[in-house]
């Protein structure tokens, strides 16, 4: 039958023979180069595909030279920077891709890390390091060790430490604060910060709190609070009065059939 003709056809042709043609293009290492079609329309492609996975445009096709193409790539070193076409237009990547990864992506350069170790006052394991804010691009201190811990805080480290808790300085404003209790701590002019410990306030706890994106107060991870300030429970005394309370659930309680 005809139809089952056709379903022998079929098996028989592969997906390549729709989305390849031949062409007298080479590919780095001279095996010669296909085109394919992908996702984001037709390319060029080697022939040897998986074993050798380079590809690039069709001639005709390239994208304008963008800024970093040619620099060796700084995620493994080994591959080149090269310009690239994807869903969301043209951009620049690792050569070596999909064995690398690496996409260059514009912004403002990262922050200046500090030039002394501040250990995390929340957990101790890590140490403060400078990261810059995706949304906004502001920089911001968080723990070496994220995601395992999430301490963070908006105020720059000086060096000093609080000497009644040995909690690191941060600078606020006119003065400096300790990020282990919140107390104010004076910033001398004529001592060198780095290293030195300072007398200051009683604890402040509350210093540590900042209002949350809500509207609540919120203490812990990702507040620039000091150690052992976890998140607060439902109804405690660390939410803020603002904050809504979770309806109660209520409970069924269901009556066993008596016995016939």
């Amino acid at each position: 039958m005809v139809s089952d003709r056709v379903d022998e056809k079929r098996k028989a042709l592969k997906r390549a023979d729709f989305t390849t043609e031949a062409t007298d293009e080479v590919c780095s290492l001279g095996h010669p180069m296909v085109i394919r079609l992908g996702r984001n329309g037709r390319f060029l492609a080697c022939s040897l595909f998986p074993e050798h996975k380079e590809s690039r445009p069709l001639p005709g096709d390239e994208t304008p030279p963008q800024d970093g193409e040619g620099d060796v790539c700084p995620q493994c070193g080994e591959g080149k920077l090269v310009g690239k076409n994807g869903r969301f237009g043209p951009f620049v990547g690792c050569s070596r891709y999909p064995d690398c990864n690496f996409i260059k992506k514009e912004g403002p350069p990262p922050p200046d890390q500090l030039p002394f170790e501040v250990i995390c006052p929340k957990n101790g394991d890590g140490h403060l390091v400078a990261r810059r804010a995706r949304r906004t691009g502001n920089v911001f201190w968080g723990c070496s060790a994220y995601p395992k811990c999430d301490f963070t805080t908006n105020f720059e480290p000086v060096g000093a430490f609080h000497d009644a808790d040995e909690g690191p300085v941060v600078r606020k404003g006119e003065t400096g604060m300790c990020l282990r209790c919140g107390a104010d701590v004076p910033l001398p002019e004529d001592v060198e910060l780095v290293g030195a410990r300072l007398a200051g306030g009683p604890p402040n706890p509350e210093a540590l709190v900042r209002p949350a994106r809500g509207g609540g107060a919120r203490r812990g991870g990702r507040t620039g609070s000091g150690a052992g300030g976890g998140r607060s429970k439902p109804g405690g005394a660390g939410r803020g009065t603002g904050a809504r309370s979770a309806p109660a659930r209520r409970t069924v309680r269901t009556e066993s059939a008596p016995d016939a």
